[in-house]
């Protein structure tokens, strides 16, 4: 992907909310962009839109080292076009050229404590499985890279979606080049 096919400058940056499943980037992603009066962007929805298949029927059938393939894909697909509010799926950050976009992006890491993902993941049918090991492991290389790539860090927790989104508006605004 070539420097020019992703929007630059400070009105054309794409607000991009990272963190691993479950903590709230799709739910708090519509909001924001309600808030700003920009597209909203998922992974998974990209996929499903695609492909007809969610994450979860994906890992299944295909493996999760395809599922993380397609994933970058729909990323470098969804920051083509005009500034949105993108859900970026957690496995993306491990891809230096995704990093690379994502450091020039306006990047929130949303994240929230175990038991709460743990929660979260088990009301959805989208996810697939993890399971607390493996959990543990990929937040351990995730963690650092999330951490490098984001403006804000926002725990989003037991807290109200519009509450958090509120915050990642006012955040973005303050943290803005």
């Amino acid at each position: 992907m070539s420097e020019r096919s992703v929007p630059s400058g400070p009105d054309a940056l794409h607000v991009m909310l990272v963190g691993e499943m479950g903590v709230g980037k799709s739910t708090v992603g519509r909001l924001v962009a309600d808030m700003l009066g920009r597209e909203f962007r998922d992974s998974d929805l990209w996929l499903e839109t695609a492909g007809g298949r969610g994450s979860a029927a994906i890992a299944a059938e295909e493996g999760v080292s395809r599922l993380h393939e397609l994933e970058v894909g729909a990323f470098l697909e969804m920051v083509l076009g005009p500034p949105s509010v993108v859900a970026v799926a957690a496995s993306v950050v491990e891809s230096a050229p995704v990093r690379d976009i994502l450091d020039r992006q306006l990047t929130v890491w949303l994240r929230a404590p175990a038991e709460i993902v743990e929660e979260r993941c088990k009301s959805g049918t989208h996810r697939r499985s993890v399971e607390p090991e493996e959990r543990e492991s990929l937040l351990s290389i995730r963690e650092p890279l999330f951490e490098r790539v984001s403006r804000l860090v926002i725990d989003t927790g037991r807290r109200d979606p519009v509450g958090v989104a509120a915050e990642v508006v006012v955040g973005l605004a303050l943290s803005s080049p």
